[in-house]
Order: structure tokens, then C-alpha cells, then sequence
């Protein structure tokens, strides 16, 4: 014969509406715990959610040597806590391993950087691969030709840039007004003013990154001071024409230099008129002189009666030494 339990049916019930009881004053109830601390139903049941990817971003993803950067990593999914494991990092940034840090790059170059994710329950992922480039550091010399100019003359401004990247500006100071509002590596122009001054210039890229370049001197003197400014006595006393001209403008250094030339041409002309009337003169005779020597008078030799030149000790007809008879 068959046994019964006439409670069973009940009892089952009972522990039916027990069980609902409970879950719906877990559900529904007060609780103290958190958000971020209350257990996941799912994970309850053992649904976690796995850790399917992270997503790297680095900013900037370009910079100048000396810069600095910032790192972030955002897993997706998986169990915290989360350890970061970091690959392709430059020297200076490859021993972090938090979510997020900022670094500064000791080294130049190209670098390919990603993360590797753990979860707590050991699930690990690799993150998206981002690529940095730092340049090396900025670089600059900047060169002044001629160091010393006479107003009005030109200046020539040359600026030579290296590392770095983009496009260069040029921020220049101290020069003379006549050279200023420039923004280019070089140009030429013409100072306006007089004295000393002390140039410098500052560049900028694109990244941001600056630097200062070294200072250069430039002395400007006044076009009527010189050009030494007095420095040079011992070369004016020396040549005093040079000196003096080297004070006056083109024109006027012209007019005194043909004025000079034409001077010494009038004296040389005058010393010559009066050396030839000088020589004219002496060979002019006095006055009262006879103009021809007078005649000999002429004798008749002893000998043989020719007619010799009065004075004869021979004669040349017959060769006779004779006194010479008168008529």
C-alpha cells in the first residue's frame, strides 16, 4: 500500500514564497553599500562581463624633445582591479605602469606604443597601437652682417633653425627701428636710427615648442660722424685728406677732389709759362750789342802776294812764315 505526505505540497510553497520574500527586499530594500560596491547580479550568477579590448590615446602624439606628455588607458570590460603593462614607451615615460601619468621624453625618435590589460581574473587584452614622435629640440643661431654700419647702408639678418617640426616663427628683439615687424629666417634692411644695439631672436614650431637664439652686437654710426667715431686719430694724422673726406658726403668729396686737381693744374701751368719766358729771355741779346762778330782784316803774304786773314803766322798758299805788308 502506498505512503503519503500530505505536508510536502505545503511545505514546498512555503519555501517558495520565502525565497521571494528575500530577493525582493534585496532588490528593493535600504541599502548602505554603494554603487560601485554592491554585487553584480550578473556576476552572481556568473555572467562577468570578459575584458574584450582597452583603448590607448596619448597627447600629443608629436612634441619637441624637453616636452611632455599625457597617457590614458580605457579597458572595456573585465574585473577590476586591472594591472597596465606598457610597450614601445620612450626612455623617460617606460616605467609607469598606472592608468593614466604624464611623462616628458629623453630621447628623439619614432615609437610605436600599446598597452597589455590584466583584470582580476587574469583575462588580459591588448590595447590599440599609437605612434609618437618626438623631434629633437630646437636649435637656433642667428648671425649679424656687418657688425658695425654707417647709416643708410644695408644690414643683413640671418637665422639658421634645426629640430623641431611644422612651420618656424620668428620673434626678433632689440634691432634698430628700420628692422623690426619681421618674421622670416632672413632678410635685409635698412636701420633708421643710430647706436649700439644687442639682438636676439625667439622660435617657435608648430608643436610649441620655443627657444632663444645667442645675442648679436650691431653698432650703427651717424653718415657724418666718420665711421670710427673719433677711434682713428693716428690714421687722420697720417693722411688728413683721407680723413677729412671720409667725413663728407659723395657730392661734396667730388667738388673738393676736382677742385684740387684743377688747382695743382693751374700752378703746373703757370711754373711751365714762366720757366720757357726765362729761357726766351737769356737767349735774347743785351741791347747796344752787336748782333755779328766783326769781320778779320784781310793781308797779303810776304811770299807770294795771296791774300790771307789778317793775324796768319803762315801762309796756306805757299806755306811761308811772314809778317803780312798793309794794302
Amino acid at each position: 500500500m502506498e505512503r503519503r505526505f500530505p505536508g510536502l505540497p505545503a511545505v514546498v510553497i512555503v519555501g517558495l514564497l520565502v525565497c521571494g520574500l528575500v530577493g525582493a527586499a534585496n532588490s528593493f530594500g535600504p541599502s548602505t553599500a554603494t554603487a560601485g560596491e554592491r554585487p553584480s547580479t550578473t556576476a552572481g550568477l556568473g555572467l562577468a562581463v570578459p575584458l574584450t579590448s582597452a583603448s590607448l590615446s596619448i597627447s600629443p602624439d608629436t612634441l619637441d624633445l624637453g616636452q611632455s606628455i599625457s597617457v590614458q588607458t580605457t579597458p572595456d570590460g573585465g574585473t577590476a582591479p586591472y594591472t597596465y603593462e606598457y610597450f614601445g614607451l620612450p626612455s623617460g615615460c617606460s616605467v609607469e605602469e598606472s592608468q593614466s601619468f604624464h611623462c616628458q621624453p629623453s630621447v628623439a625618435g619614432s615609437f610605436s606604443v600599446y598597452v597589455n590589460i590584466t583584470d582580476a581574473a587574469d583575462n588580459q587584452t591588448n590595447s590599440n597601437t599609437v605612434s609618437l614622435i618626438v623631434e629633437p629640440s630646437l636649435q637656433v643661431s642667428l648671425s649679424l652682417n656687418p657688425g658695425t654700419l654707417t647709416e643708410g647702408q644695408s644690414l643683413q639678418v640671418s637665422t639658421s633653425v634645426s629640430g623641431g617640426s611644422g612651420q618656424y616663427s620668428y620673434e626678433y628683439t632689440g634691432l634698430p627701428s628700420g628692422c623690426q615687424g619681421y618674421n622670416s629666417a632672413s632678410f635685409s634692411c635698412t636701420p633708421s636710427s643710430t647706436g649700439g644695439y644687442s639682438v636676439g631672436v625667439n622660435v617657435t614650431d608648430t608643436n610649441g615648442g620655443y627657444v632663444d637664439s645667442n645675442t648679436q652686437n650691431v653698432q650703427v654710426n651717424s653718415a657724418s660722424s666718420g665711421g670710427d667715431g673719433g677711434s682713428g686719430g693716428g690714421n687722420n694724422s697720417s693722411n688728413p685728406l683721407s680723413g677729412l673726406l671720409s667725413g663728407l658726403s659723395g657730392f661734396v668729396s667730388l667738388i673738393i677732389i676736382f677742385g684740387i686737381i684743377g688747382f695743382v693744374t693751374w700752378i703746373l701751368l703757370i711754373v711751365g709759362v714762366w720757366v720757357v719766358a726765362v729761357v726766351l729771355i737769356r737767349r735774347l741779346p743785351k741791347n747796344g750789342a752787336n748782333t755779328a762778330p766783326a769781320a778779320a782784316p784781310m793781308v797779303k803774304c810776304g811770299s807770294c802776294s795771296a791774300t790771307i786773314p789778317g793775324g796768319s803766322k803762315f801762309c796756306p798758299e805757299c806755306g811761308a812764315s811772314t809778317v803780312p805788308k798793309s794794302g
